[in-house]
């Protein structure tokens, strides 16, 4: 039962907290950021529902849209499209939030219309021969330079599933469309008449391919293709892309028709995801999904309930002992660890001679002056009991032991004995550090 109730207030806590930073993100306070978070509690637990996964996925989800320059607005509108996307690519919310953000900065999308980017990589998924996941990572490639050669979404798709289709990679696809779009800006000089229209503005780059086909059909040899095509895309990895449109053979058109046609696909993909949704949440998954999604809401019920009044008390109890005992809060004592730390660093720069260990000793409170680690020991109820820093893999309080595991310090510390075990050739220096660090981060979870 109490651990029960300890997971659901662990999932109402990390769920609040996500909404709290999004909002934050964006640049809002006060009433604002109020406000934010009630609309946004209500969308999460209606998205987690509907999308089967929960509401803490759905606020994870708001907060790296936020993270990534969507504004707390713009972020609700397009937070739906995220979760189509990761259910049918089968990534992270948090990946499909990578992509979208991308495409909608890339191609001009706003967040109201995040789903029609959703659904042209779904058409694309259909017509690609790689994995959905392999594609988005060959799209996450290419749609940088597409925006600077100023493609559309249906166009970088469909060419990218041509190449990739005929490479068998996303990833070389990817690679060979960003690499052409590169090498034409960097060439323009050369190529103008191909790459430009009579306003010298940069052509559609489906009508600069045509012309790279009808020139190709007007020539007579192999050889003479090839070279043509060489002047064209003259980087190796882009002329892999030429290589997957042309057939420098007997310049036939089929691949070039072929990756127009992908591109139409692409442009009538309206409703594509919505309907791939509608057809997962027929399976024995969507359905198991479904009743975790719906624990997972129980449980932030629950801790929302629960979460209120023991957060209200331990704010109480904080401030009654501090009142009666005059200590220093826990931020207070970190921040006073880390001046001295600077302290002694300033004095270790200047020439001085400075006795780590000593100061060490000193700040874990087992030398002459008491430090941090002595008030610890004497003014924070559990910490001899490993109460204050429960740090799964990070730093593990146990006995009034702080243990360090390797690649983090490698040793231990034991502030309830004079002890300390660490290797000879770990540098006394790191070992301070480390215990500074291990307070950052009490403080940050705090």
């Amino acid at each position: 039962m109490v651990g029960g109730l300890q997971d659901a207030v662990r999932t109402f806590a990390s769920f609040e907290e996500n909404l709290v930073r999004a909002g934050q993100a964006s640049g809002l306070s006060g009433e604002a950021l109020k406000a934010f978070r009630e609309e946004a509690t209500k969308l999460s637990r209606t998205l987690g529902v509907e999308f089967a996964v929960g509401a803490e996925e759905v606020s994870a989800g708001l907060l790296a849209l936020t993270k990534a320059g969507v504004s707390a607005e713009d972020s609700a509108q397009a937070i739906g499209a995220a979760l189509s996307l990761a259910k049918l690519a089968n990534i992270d919310t948090t990946q499909a939030v990578q992509v979208l953000a991308l495409a909608m900065n890339a191609f001009n999308i706003p967040a109201s219309e995040a789903v029609s980017i959703v659904d042209a990589l779904v058409v694309a998924d259909d017509l690609a021969i790689t994995s959905f996941e392999d594609l988005i990572g060959g799209f996450l490639m290419a749609a940088g330079p597409a925006k600077q050669f100023g493609l559309t979404l249906e166009e970088t798709l469909g060419v990218l599933v041509q190449v990739s289709n005929q490479q068998k990679s996303a990833a070389i696809g990817g690679t060979a469309l960003a690499r052409a779009l590169d090498g034409l800006v960097k060439r323009q000089d050369e190529l103008g008449d191909l790459l430009f229209d009579a306003e010298g503005n940069f052509r559609p780059f489906v009508d600069i391919l045509a012309d790279v086909q009808r020139n190709l059909e007007g020539m007579n040899t192999e050889m003479e293709r090839s070279d043509y095509l060489g002047s064209v895309f003259t980087e190796i990895r882009a002329r892999k892309l030429a290589d997957s449109i042309f057939d420098i053979r007997d310049a036939s058109d089929t691949g070039f028709g072929d990756m127009v046609g992908k591109i139409n696909a692409v442009n009538d993909a309206v409703g594509s995801a919505d309907s791939r949704i509608e057809e997962l949440q027929g399976t024995t998954q969507f359905a198991m999904d479904e009743m975790g999604a719906a624990w997972e809401e129980l449980s932030i019920q629950i801790g929302e309930v629960v979460a209120g009044p023991l957060a209200d008390f331990m704010r109480d109890l904080s401030n009654i002992i501090q009142m009666l005992t005059g200590l220093k809060t826990f931020e207070e004592v970190a921040g006073e660890a880390r001046k001295e730390r600077i302290a002694e660093t300033r004095k270790t720069q200047a020439g001085e001679s400075v006795d780590v260990f000593s100061w060490f000793w000193n700040l874990l409170g087992l030398g002459p002056q008491g430090g941090t680690a002595k008030w610890l020991r004497e003014n924070v109820p559990g910490f001899q009991r490993g109460g204050i820093m429960p740090y799964t893999g990070l730093a593990h309080l146990e006995a009034g032991e702080i243990v360090m595991p390797a690649g983090r310090g490698a040793g231990t510390i034991s502030v309830s004995k004079i002890e300390m075990h660490f290797p000879q050739q770990v540098n006394a220096r790191r070992i301070v550090d480390e215990f500074l660090w291990i307070l950052d981060q009490e403080v940050a979870r705090r």
